[in-house]
């Protein structure tokens, strides 16, 4: 566990020397647990937020173009429909609904992990490296948009944890 807090030291002081804002790490496992869960929760909203706004958007530019294309306007038309096939590109490019079940599943692991904790069902040191588990997986199954042929699949689950 001291382990854990402080790698979680140097990289508040890594980040900080790159310009990024991190909070200081918790005084106890447990809080700093809490503390994970709640950034994983941040980014599930930010996430569903943004896939369902861009998905709103794509509907109603759609439909106002077909709406528009029939009343012979092309050109707001076109336009419209430029915006709905940025709005796609946008999010098929960002993953945004992969990115919000991969942190819907990160939260979920970590709260089991936090109650097995809390209630006797673990000891420290287990908590400690089931948390591990799941963050040596974060970067590697984090979605992204693969670039080529060589790129593995992911679908940010790994369906072992």
């Amino acid at each position: 566990m001291d382990a854990i807090v402080g790698e979680a030291s140097g990289a508040v002081k890594a980040a900080g020397i790159l310009g990024i804002s991190c909070p200081q790490p918790a005084s106890s496992f447990e809080t700093y647990l809490s503390d994970q869960i709640s950034f994983q929760r941040r980014w599930q909203i930010i996430s569903v937020s943004i896939y369902t706004l861009s998905t709103l958007a794509t509907i109603i530019s759609t439909s106002a173009a077909t709406m528009y294309a029939a009343q012979n306007k092309s050109e707001i038309a076109a336009r419209l429909a430029a915006l709905a096939t940025v709005l796609v590109g946008v999010e098929k490019s960002f993953l945004f609904r992969e990115k919000w079940r991969f942190h819907a599943t990160c939260r979920a692991k970590l709260i089991r992990i936090l109650l097995n904790l809390k209630y006797g069902g673990i000891s420290d040191a287990e908590a400690a490296s089931r948390f591990e588990d799941v963050y040596e997986g974060y970067a590697s199954q984090l979605p992204v948009e693969r670039t080529g042929e060589s790129d593995a699949p992911n679908n940010g689950l790994n369906a072992s944890q």
